[in-house]
C-alpha cells in the first residue's frame, strides 16, 4: 500500500528530460523489503522508464528509494561503464533510436527487458567516460543551481507584493501607528485606512477593476491546427507545456515559419505577456520575459497583455486569492476548464499608480536577474545538447568543450 510519507517512490511519470521531479507518492519502510524484493537501487544507479512513456532518463539521488512499476535501472560495470557517462548516454539521440525501433506497442509504446540487453552500446574509454560523465553532469548542476535561484527569487518577489497588495501590511501598521518597515518615502504612498467592499476590506482610495479594465487584452490562442514539420520551425505551445512557472516546448509541435506568422495574427505572443493555463490544471502561469519564437494554440492557454503592468498582474494571478478564485469559477465535470468570460471579469484590487511604480523599482531588478539565469539555462541546455553527440562518441574532447563554454561566457 502507498503512504503518505515514508519512501520515496519513483514512478515513469516523475522521471523527465534527465532529472527526478518532485516525488509525489511513499511507501511504507516496513514495506520496503516486499516491494522491492530484487534489484535495490543505488546511489547513481541510471533509471529508464520502458512504457508510457519510454525512453526517460534520470539517476538515483543519495536516499533510499522504491521504483515504481514500467521502471527499469541500470548499473555500468566497474571498469567499463561510468553511470554518469551512462546517464548522458542514453538520452542521446543514438540510443534513443535504438530503443524505439526495438519497442513494441500500437496504443502503448514499450520494450520489453530482452530486447533492451540486446542494444549495442559504443563506447569511449572508461577514464574519458569518467571526465566526459562530469562534465556533463557540472553543466546539469549549474542549471538546476539557476533554476533553483530563481525560485527563491520569484518568492522574494510574491512575498513583498503579498505584504503590499493582500494583506495590506503597511496599511495596517500605519492605521495601528506602529512602523511600516518601509522608507518613508515609500511608507507615505499607503493610506492609513482599510474600506469595506463588496469583496472585503481594501486600503482607502484603491479601486476595484475587472481584468479587462485592467489590461489592454484578455484572450485565448489561435483556433487554428497547423500541419506539423520535422525540422526546424517554430514551437506551437498548450496548455500542457506550463508548468511551475517554466515554459517547457520540447515536446510540443513545431510549424513551418509560414504557418507561424499567420497564426501570429491571433495569437501573437510578446515580451510582458502573461499566459495563463486554464484547462486540466487550472492556474499555471508563465510571464513571458523574452521575444518569443513561439506561438500559442487554445487549448486550455489564454494570454493577458499589459504593456506596464504584466509582472505586477503575473504575481496578482499567482497570489492566493487569484487562484482560489479560479478554481471556484472553473466549469465542467469530466474536464474543469476556465471561460475567456471568467478571465475577463477577475476581480483586481487596483493600487494607486505611485504605490504600483515603487513596486515596480523593487521588483523588476529581481526578474531581471531571473531572466539572466533563464538566459543561462537556455544558453547551458543547448550547449549541451550540441556537445553531448560529440562528447560521447569521443568527436569531441573536454579541452574543446570547455572552450564552448567560455566563448559563451560560462
Amino acid at each position: 500500500e502507498k503512504t503518505k510519507s515514508g519512501i520515496p517512490l519513483i514512478t515513469a511519470k516523475i522521471i523527465k528530460n534527465g532529472k527526478l521531479k518532485d516525488f509525489q507518492e511513499y511507501i511504507s519502510e516496513e514495506g520496503f523489503d516486499d516491494w522491492m524484493s530484487r534489484g535495490i537501487p543505488q546511489k547513481d544507479d541510471v533509471c529508464l522508464t520502458v512504457e508510457a512513456p519510454l525512453g526517460q532518463i534520470a539517476q538515483i539521488p543519495s536516499i533510499k528509494v522504491a521504483l515504481g512499476q514500467r521502471i527499469i535501472t541500470m548499473r555500468g560495470k566497474e571498469g567499463v561503464l561510468d553511470n554518469n557517462f551512462f546517464k548522458y548516454y542514453c538520452m542521446s539521440k543514438r540510443f534513443q533510436h535504438d530503443l524505439n525501433s526495438r519497442a513494441t506497442g500500437t496504443t502503448v509504446i514499450g520494450i520489453k527487458q530482452s530486447e533492451l540487453k540486446q542494444i549495442s552500446l559504443s563506447l569511449i574509454k572508461y577514464a574519458d567516460q569518467i571526465i566526459v560523465g562530469k562534465f556533463l553532469r557540472e553543466i546539469d548542476d549549474k542549471i538546476e543551481l539557476n533554476q533553483k535561484m530563481n525560485q527563491t527569487l520569484e518568492e522574494i518577489a510574491k512575498a513583498i507584493f503579498k505584504s503590499w497588495f493582500v494583506d495590506f501590511d503597511p496599511v495596517r501598521a500605519k492605521a495601528e501607528g506602529r512602523p511600516t518597515g518601509l522608507p518613508p518615502e515609500i511608507s507615505d504612498l499607503f493610506p492609513d485606512e482599510l474600506v469595506d467592499t463588496e469583496i472585503g476590506e481594501i486600503p482607502k482610495g484603491w479601486s476595484i477593476h475587472t481584468s479587462s479594465e485592467f489590461c489592454d487584452s484578455v484572450r485565448d490562442g489561435t483556433h487554428d491546427s497547423p500541419k506539423p514539420v520535422r525540422e526546424g520551425g517554430h514551437p506551437l505551445v498548450t496548455s500542457k507545456h506550463i508548468k511551475g512557472g517554466i515554459l517547457d516546448f520540447s515536446s510540443a509541435n513545431r510549424i513551418s515559419t509560414e504557418d507561424f506568422a499567420a497564426v501570429n495574427k491571433r495569437s501573437e505572443v510578446s515580451d510582458g505577456d502573461v499566459l495563463i493555463s486554464m484547462i486540466g490544471t487550472l492556474g499555471e502561469l508563465y510571464f513571458v520575459d523574452e521575444q518569443p519564437t513561439y506561438a500559442i494554440k487554445n487549448i486550455g492557454l489564454f494570454k493577458a497583455k499589459s504593456k506596464e503592468l504584466g509582472l505586477w498582474f503575473y504575481l496578482f494571478l499567482k497570489s492566493r486569492s487569484s487562484q482560489e478564485y479560479l478554481k471556484i469559477s472553473a466549469q465542467g465535470s469530466t474536464q474543469q476548464y476556465l471561460s475567456l468570460k471568467t478571465l475577463r471579469n477577475i476581480p483586481v484590487i487596483s493600487p494607486s499608480k505611485s504605490v504600483l511604480s515603487n513596486f515596480s523599482l523593487i521588483s523588476s531588478p529581481i526578474f531581471e536577474r531571473i531572466k539572466t539565469a533563464k538566459d543561462e539555462i537556455k544558453t547551458l541546455s543547448e550547449l549541451r545538447d550540441t556537445l553531448l553527440p560529440k562528447l560521447i562518441s569521443g568527436e569531441l574532447h573536454i579541452p574543446d568543450a570547455e572552450k564552448f563554454l567560455e566563448e559563451a561566457g560560462i
